[in-house]
């Protein structure tokens, strides 16, 4: 009888033992996929600023000073642009933040 008990509970613990580890690691999957959806995100937000502050910069006039129609267009996009390279910085692989940020090449 101690033999059979002895063998269940060792199969019963091997058992418990590797669920708990399938359940860690589908833990971390599901966390490293949700980091990855916010850094997509987060670039996202990023790309979408920045093609907006472009557009405005398109827009400027050739002659333009503080609190024209220009510049109130021009501040929020700018800001947001800002606001949007620093969460590149804060979320993203320091890796991304270069190429995200670097100028364009002139066509």
């Amino acid at each position: 009888m101690a033999v059979g008990g002895g063998l269940t509970y060792l199969t019963q613990r091997t058992t418990q033992r590797a669920a708990d580890r399938a359940e860690e690691r589908r833990r971390a999957a599901a966390l490293a996929e949700e980091r990855r959806a916010e850094h997509i995100r987060t670039v996202l937000e990023f790309v979408r600023c920045a093609l907006e502050a472009e557009g405005v910069a398109h827009a400027r006039p050739p002659r333009w000073e503080v609190g024209d129609e220009w510049y109130r267009t021009a501040r929020p996009a700018m800001d947001g642009l800002r606001i949007a390279e620093n969460g590149v910085q804060l979320l993203c692989a320091p890796g991304l933040h270069a190429p995200a940020t670097a100028p364009t090449p002139a066509p």
